[in-house]
């Protein structure tokens, strides 16, 4: 099952990622927005967030994640809503071993181009695949709502934003927090409790 899972959303992002690219149209050069960055009128289409993870939960410890999204431009009218999935290893106790991964959605209420601050809210469905010291394993799967804020970094320094997008490719950036209350539990592993996620942002 969880091969499934990774193949399924392995072909979904090969589908996804090549159509959001190509229906992302430029805007002409006469169109141009002279009083605006170059790198804030593109639309992001792909998303990488680098984060760690705080848990309340006594057995799943912290944790670091990756999550790569699709932001599809023709979703973008009202706010931005994205769809991807994500990795997260957690550090856990000695001679135990849990690493998560599964698929998210999200909505931002980003509404101006240079919003500071943007509100999101989401889903999340998690595997947790574990391996404990006392020799029980098995996979745990944990649903949660998440909410949370990000703060825009590129509108507060716009040489650095400019040095990412020539250097990188990056046409935002955002440090962002994310609450998420988790109820999953098994004789042997217990995830439930609020975790909180602290990361940056990058939109390309």
């Amino acid at each position: 099952m969880p091969r499934l899972l990774c193949k399924i959303f392995a072909t979904s992002l090969l589908v996804l990622v090549p159509a959001t690219l190509l229906a992302q149209e430029p805007k002409p050069k006469s169109g141009r927005d002279h009083s605006m960055p170059y790198y804030l009128q593109k639309r992001p289409v792909l998303a990488v967030q680098l984060s760690g993870v705080v848990s309340e939960a006594p057995t799943a410890g912290n944790a670091a994640e990756l999550a790569l999204e699709v932001q599809p431009p023709w979703t973008q009218a009202i706010g931005v809503i994205s769809v991807g999935g994500h990795l997260r290893y957690h550090l856990a106790e000695s001679g135990s071993s849990l690493i998560g991964y599964g698929a998210r959605a999200a909505y931002q209420a980003k509404w101006f181009s240079r919003q500071w601050v943007v509100p999101v809210v989401g889903y999340s469905y998690d595997r947790t695949r574990y391996s404990l010291e006392g020799g029980a394993s098995g996979t745990l799967a944990s649903p949660a709502l998440f909410y949370g804020v990000r703060l825009f970094l590129s509108e507060a320094d716009p040489a650095a934003a400019a040095e990412l997008y020539n250097g990188m490719g990056v046409t935002r950036a955002y440090l962002s927090l994310e609450i998420s209350q988790k109820s999953a539990s098994n004789a042997d592993l217990s995830l439930a409790g609020r975790s909180t996620t602290v990361g940056l942002r990058f939109e390309f």
